[in-house]
């Protein structure tokens, strides 16, 4: 597409989101290469004038920065995604992972939710660990259990998953005691 079509922004979105995916789930040798190519698309999508690809631009790159651990920079980028475009889910979900990595994970998990409204699809990974983080481990196992469902691979949402029913029976046993 970007050949036929250079200034199709929504092209190099798509370019950083397969690259995102390549390097986050381990599915390349080189993951910082990898990633390094999700920023160039996503910055090269940043410079075109299709703003109307702009939000999953910076969503993208967020998601790109905080997988190297900038987080900072990382909530930057998605709250300029959400700002471009507040009912984009791509930009939501961006904005509340940031939010639960940084350890704001009520604040975090209400974003999740509102990007899982506006896309009931969108590969929502982080919710179950929203859940976790708040003691909320009913809504953890069934946010995993969902999640799990649709893409049975990420084992990142099994780990969270077994941690919330571990934690859940341990809280039971503290109940009893």
């Amino acid at each position: 597409a970007v050949k036929l079509e250079p200034e199709y922004a929504e092209a190099y979105v798509a370019l950083a989101h397969a690259e995102y995916l390549r390097g986050d789930q381990g599915w390349v040798e080189d993951v910082d290469a990898s990633l390094q190519r999700a920023e160039d698309y996503s910055r090269r999508a940043l410079n075109l004038p299709d703003a109307g690809a702009h939000a999953r631009a910076h969503a993208l790159l967020a998601r790109v920065l905080a997988h190297r651990w900038k987080l900072d920079e990382a909530l930057a980028e998605a709250d300029r995604a959400v700002s471009l475009n507040p009912s984009d889910a791509t930009a939501l979900y961006s904005r509340g992972a940031m939010l639960v990595w940084m350890g704001r994970a009520e604040e975090g998990t209400a974003v999740l939710e509102a990007s899982h409204r506006f896309d009931p699809s969108l590969d929502n990974a982080m919710l179950p660990m929203g859940y976790y983080l708040q003691r909320r481990y009913r809504d953890a196992v069934a946010a995993a259990d969902a999640r799990i469902a649709r893409n049975p691979e990420v084992n990142f949402v099994r780990a969270v998953r077994v941690a919330a029913l571990a934690a859940s029976r341990l809280a039971r046993a503290g109940e009893s005691a």
